[in-house]
């Protein structure tokens, strides 16, 4: 049974909201027209797959760009990863439909259920730090779930720059930073805020809050796979 237009029509909308581009996706129909949902699935993965590769370059680029600015701190323009954020979330979307097609095809003609037409219908996927799929020492997987409860990724851009900007000094340590301030009561509950938005998004890495004579340190510590975007915000790499 072939699907109707309406049908067709959804899943041109949802391929194109995944990341795929107007050509490709007017072939995927052309080919869904054609009654045959295997061969639909395999061009479509090939698509996804394609798609993914170009938009994990251009997030690393921009990842790579901020960082060299020093991070958000110090006054740097901070474009680049503001710019980083709807391809961070492009990539959550590319990664979740590419793990739907994986699935073994369904016989015959695209169906609503079929992987193909689930691709297509991905609205949000977390996203994985790294191009391949990793996991800690422990176990948990290497990936942030992006806006977790509700938190807004660019506002909180804004936040980390304004306290950033604050900072008495940087060190490296291993696996990471550390981010030294002067006491003041304000500026260290604001920091502990910012550190538990970060882990409820990127639960993967530790983040640390010292209060002593000497003053406030923060610490956070990533897996390698996760240091190119923690030094965009800290500007401190490998």
């Amino acid at each position: 049974m072939r699907v109707t237009t309406t049908a067709q029509t959804g899943f041109a909308a949802g391929a194109t909201r995944v990341g795929l581009f107007p050509p490709d996706v007017a072939e995927l129909v052309a080919l869904r027209v054609a009654g045959d949902c295997a061969r639909v699935q395999v061009r479509m993965a090939e698509m996804v797959g394609a798609r993914l590769t170009q938009v994990q370059a251009e997030l690393d680029g921009a990842l790579a760009e901020q960082a060299a600015a020093g991070g958000v701190g110090g006054g740097a323009d901070v474009e680049p990863l503001a710019r980083s954020i709807p391809l961070a979330k492009e990539a959550g979307r590319l990664r979740a439909a590419s793990s739907i097609l994986a699935e073994p095809f369904a016989p015959g003609a695209c169906t609503d259920e079929c992987p193909c037409s689930r691709a297509a219908s991905v609205t949000i996927g977390p996203f994985f730090l790294g191009v391949q799929e990793a996991v800690t020492a422990k176990g948990q997987p290497i990936v942030c779930t992006l806006d977790a409860d509700g938190g807004d990724m660019t506002a909180r851009i804004g936040d980390w720059q304004a306290i950033l900007a604050q900072a008495t000094g940087r060190e490296h340590i291993d696996d990471g930073v550390a981010v030294l301030f002067d006491h003041d009561i304000a500026r260290t509950a604001e920091l502990a805020r910012l550190l538990a938005s970060e882990y409820s998004c990127c639960s993967f890495a530790s983040y640390h809050l010292t209060i002593d004579a000497r003053g406030v340190r923060v610490e956070i510590r990533t897996p390698p796979e996760a240091r190119g975007a923690y030094a965009a915000v800290f500007g401190i790499d490998d």
